[in-house]
């Protein structure tokens, strides 16, 4: 299995801190080396939340003219990055043995497949955040814009955990995995896969922007406020009446701020006089009520584990912990039309509630989009439940390599913002990066399985591939060697061939000053041998085509130290081609 050491970062909707967590992932195995958390400020809470109201429903255009926008935007990137760059010289983390950071961007604004079908309306997803500034500040490779595959494709794009919660039951069983961040989200994870993965509803979103409205907190820690106050029977009814279209979505959906009126509850609060320590509890209650509530909902296929994995710095206040395990066993207070519902619910448990707070808890968030990152860098399709289930497969992200600092980036906004339908990227116009041979533009590889006739000292042979013929000619024809890579079935056999003792010691003298007129060789035959890639690389138009991923920063064909050697191979041979 491939290890990689990347890091995790996750701001989330509550904008609380910059969380980071660095991994070594050995296959689905991980290990956290070092974490660092570092909070955000009034001031910078503030101006993003301001930005939240300004780009409501506009598209990427019209959220470029906000003129606050690139300040914000770009200190809130900067401010990731210096704490990125803070953790490595803390904890002595050389840079360069770090394959990627995955980046999630901050959601803004979210209309999801699931919410715009009700309405009638498009769907889009925005999450502000350049993955090349932050690679050009930090000297690392980023994976980000994770979102905007899922949703292009049909899919909510949201949560994404799911998958991680499946990668971390290996360690911590199979379970309900529910997470308590800004909105809460399970999973039902069975013998190591998710069956279903949802959004469920407000969890910090009342309490902690209330707290930081009307005190001089930024959260209740460890309920302080909350175990002071009492239940507001008629607030909770007016939270569940505001946001009853999304409650009452069926599984699984796609929350988002915008669908829980934090403004008109607030208003409520305060017209109706209700004391500051009574709408803290209430809120904190209504956060375990709709973790409840959501769980009702669960198709009836669906078996509904006892084992409850609990992980998300909201569920650390006691308060919102008790009040979750008393409404799973029909204590406490249930509005009138979810008495019947809760009821059933108790009832479909696979025996009592074990509740318990996951010892991957803490950075689960941040971590998640680290091994999101590793599975864009394999190229692998994330395992969201209704992708899966839909008979889909996407791979989620794309790659920034580090480049010289620039004034201007043109991947602040992400891919699926509002307007996506009528409009491509212009980073997708300009430029096409490749690297495995997998996907829309694997033909591209070497990897690829285009065979080609070459050669070779008077001779002529037969290759499976570019990368078969590149590896060989490491090697003399007369050679044994020669034969054996020639004759491998897979392109990465006979590149892991050539690096054996036995091989390595044997190598051409002369193949290192050649080998760049080797590959060109190889393209080149590639494709005026085999019409099929022909007619695709003439159909990639004018596009500069990039061999990008973040170990290409690294090879000698690659973006970065390899100057992008194969991909202007691939640029002059396109315009060989015959029209």
């Amino acid at each position: 299995m491939a290890k990689y050491r990347i890091i995790g970062n996750m701001t989330g909707n509550s904008m609380d801190a910059v969380d980071l967590v660095l991994t070594d992932f050995d296959g689905d195995i991980m290990t956290d080396i070092c974490t660092f958390t570092r909070p955000y400020t009034k001031d910078m809470q503030k101006r993003v939340e301001d930005l939240r109201g300004k780009v409501f429903a506009k598209t990427a255009a019209q959220i470029a003219d906000i003129p606050e926008f690139k300040s914000v935007h770009d200190d809130y990137v900067r401010q990731i990055a210096e704490c990125i760059n803070e953790m490595c010289k803390c904890h002595n983390i050389d840079k360069t043995t770090i394959d990627a950071i995955g980046f999630h961007g901050k959601t803004l604004d979210h209309n999801p497949p699931s919410k715009a079908k009700i309405d009638g309306t498009l769907p889009y997803t925005l999450q502000i955040g350049s993955g090349q500034m932050l690679a050009d500040l930090t000297g690392i490779p980023v994976v980000y814009d994770f979102r905007s595959d899922p949703l292009m494709s049909g899919f909510d794009g949201a949560p994404l955990v799911p998958p991680h919660n499946a990668h971390i039951s290996a360690s911590e069983g199979d379970g309900i995995y529910y997470n308590g961040g800004n909105t809460s989200n399970f999973a039902i994870i069975t013998d190591q896969t998710a069956q279903i993965g949802t959004d469920a509803g407000p969890f910090n979103e009342y309490t902690d922007n209330y707290i930081r409205q009307f005190s001089s907190e930024s959260y209740d820690k460890d309920g302080i406020f909350g175990k002071n106050g009492k239940l507001s029977a008629k607030l909770l009814q007016k939270i569940f009446e505001y946001g009853r279209p999304f409650y009452e979505t069926p599984l699984p959906k796609s929350g988002d701020p915008a669908y829980y009126h934090k403004e008109e509850i607030f208003k409520y609060v305060q017209d109706e006089g209700i004391k500051f320590a009574d709408a803290v509890r209430t809120f904190e209650y209504a956060a375990a009520y709709m973790a409840v509530q959501a769980l009702t909902l669960i198709p009836d296929s669906i078996k509904i584990p006892n084992k409850i994995i609990l992980f998300g710095g909201g569920w650390k206040n006691p308060i919102v912990r008790r009040d979750f395990a008393d409404l799973l066993s029909q204590k406490g207070f249930i509005l009138p039309e979810h008495q019947d519902s809760f009821a059933q619910l108790q009832m479909r448990l696979v025996g009592e509630p074990d509740i318990r707070l996951s010892g991957f808890g803490d950075y689960m968030e941040a971590r998640l989009f680290a091994d999101l990152a590793r599975y864009k860098l394999e190229n692998k399709a994330w395992e969201i439940p209704e992708i899966i289930n839909a008979g889909k497969k996407i791979i989620c992200g794309r790659i920034a390599t580090p480049k010289k600092e620039r004034k201007k980036y043109n991947d602040c906004i992400n891919r699926a913002a509002k307007g996506w339908q009528k409009s491509v990227v212009q980073d997708e116009v300009a430029e096409i990066r490749f690297c495995l041979p997998t996907g829309k533009w694997g033909f591209l590889s070497p990897y690829a399985a285009f065979p080609i006739k070459m050669e070779v000292d008077g001779n002529f042979y037969t290759f499976p591939s570019v990368e078969h013929y590149y590896q060989a000619m490491k090697f003399h024809a007369t050679d044994k060697r020669f034969a054996v890579i020639a004759s491998l079935k897979n392109p990465d056999e006979a590149r892991l061939m050539t690096k054996l003792p036995e091989y390595k010691i044997n190598r051409r003298k002369d193949f290192a000053k050649n080998k760049f007129a080797v590959m060109e060789q190889g393209m080149r035959a590639k494709f005026m041998q085999n019409p099929d890639a022909a007619k695709m690389l003439k159909a990639t138009g004018d596009a500069i085509l990039i061999k990008s991923c973040a170990k290409c920063y690294k090879c000698g064909f690659g973006e970065g130290s390899g100057q992008n050697r194969l991909g202007k191979i691939l640029m002059k041979i396109r315009k060989e081609l015959p029209d």
